[in-house]
């Protein structure tokens, strides 16, 4: 998996890196904490006469990484924005307390031996367990070094340290230390990086397939020319609203939709120019039509809508306003101004019907009667069983009126 780490994808990679920063640095302060109390502990049974001086150095150095770990709770927002400079801060503080304990320390007091080790100690752990840069982490480790060679060197009368072959060899040793610690920082780094690359390729994968199967989704619940919902899925959500207006004996309206003198649209402007009709009654609909209704294509150039909550006067103004608006409305083709009409027939449900396509039934029947009536009108349908509308239209028992 290799991909060029770009100035945006590394702020997006330290970014995903915050918690994991927060948790390593609060993890480490409080190891540091742990560890400096237990030598303090050790100090007062074993060296009650340890000078004040190394006491003041070990507080301070105690009161730095409670600090730290403070920071990372309670203001994780800061300690992300100074990552760097708290990190080589604490570092410094880590370094200095050992060396300033073992300055103030006696001669022959085990500071002087754990110094050496405590050092290659918290060399490692710069490497290891902080997220600094190689720059910064070398920099760090090397000014450590550099505390070594000043404490070793300018401080006399103290023969443990101030053998020239012993300095010498413990200046290897943390060379060494910082140059097998950098070597592990950076195969963790890669591993971190490829990890990180896998996440967002898994991610995209992911965001991919959503917007895929949304599409999908929308294929199977949509009409795509119109925007508006299909046949099939608008009789799934009409089965469940009558169902629970059924249940709650509340008013369902449904309205039966047909562009007039469609077919001579498409056949003197092609169908092109049918197409851009369509949309422009589906888009008139959908801005009137409140969040509750539901509209769908139900087939040709027929809309079908069902309206929650809606009495027959409601429908009725809903219906008018969308056929005067679609009236005054026209799409430019070719240098033509097309215009055209809707009649549409309106429907509600009663406590008689058994199913909800007899109450469809009933606005197709209203929405014929609006045809034969002179088109771009809105009818209203009185109760009209499905066996009635079985027969023919001269046979059929039903009555139709516009609301005054």
């Amino acid at each position: 998996m290799k991909e060029k780490f770009t100035k945006d994808l590394e702020k997006d990679f330290q970014n995903d890196l915050g918690e994991e920063k927060i948790k390593a640095a609060r993890d480490v302060s409080i190891a540091a904490a742990v560890i400096y109390s237990i030598f303090g502990i050790v100090d007062l049974m074993f060296a009650p006469s340890l000078n004040i001086p190394a006491w003041i150095i070990r507080l301070t150095v105690l009161f730095m990484t409670l600090s730290v770990i403070y920071v990372t709770i309670r203001k994780s927002s800061f300690f992300l924005r100074q990552y760097n400079t708290i990190i080589i801060f604490e570092y410094f503080i880590f370094g200095l307390g050992v060396q300033g304990i073992a300055i103030s320390s006696p001669p022959d007091h085990m500071s002087w031996q754990n110094y050496h080790p405590s050092l290659i100690l918290i060399t490692f752990a710069l490497y290891t367990t902080t997220y600094l840069n190689s720059v910064y982490a070398v920099s760090t480790g090397l000014a450590l070094i550099g505390s070594y060679i000043f404490t070793s060197i300018y401080f006399e009368g103290i023969t443990q340290i101030n053998n020239t072959t012993h300095i010498i060899s413990n200046i290897v040793f943390l060379l060494s230390t910082n140059a097998v610690a950098l070597i592990s920082k950076n195969i963790m780094q890669r591993f971190s990086r490829s990890a990180f690359l896998l996440k967002q390729d898994l991610l995209k994968d992911l965001s991919q397939r959503m917007m895929l199967e949304e599409k999908l989704r929308k294929m199977a619940t949509r009409d795509m020319l119109t925007g508006t919902y299909n046949r099939w899925r608008f009789m799934e959500m009409a089965e469940h609203e009558f169902k629970r207006h059924s249940r709650n004996n509340n008013l369902l309206c449904f309205i039966m939709a047909d562009l007039d003198n469609f077919k001579t649209i498409n056949d003197t402007y092609g169908h092109y120019a049918g197409d851009k009709t369509l949309q422009l009654f589906s888009n008139i609909c959908l801005e009137q039509l409140r969040d509750s209704d539901v509209i769908c294509r139900y087939g040709g150039e027929e809309f079908l809508f069902l309206l929650p909550e809606t009495s027959f006067s409601d429908a009725f103004d809903i219906s008018e306003r969308i056929r005067k608006i679609f009236e005054s409305r026209s799409i430019l083709f070719n240098h033509n101004t097309i215009k055209s009409t809707v009649s549409m027939g309106i429907s509600t449900m009663e406590k008689s019907d058994p199913c909800v396509e007899d109450i469809i039934l009933r606005a197709d029947q209203a929405l014929y009667d609006a045809k034969r009536s002179g088109k771009n009108i809105v009818k209203i349908a009185n109760h009209i069983s499905r066996n009635q509308y079985s027969l023919k239209s001269a046979s059929l028992s039903y009555t139709s009126e516009k609301i005054p």
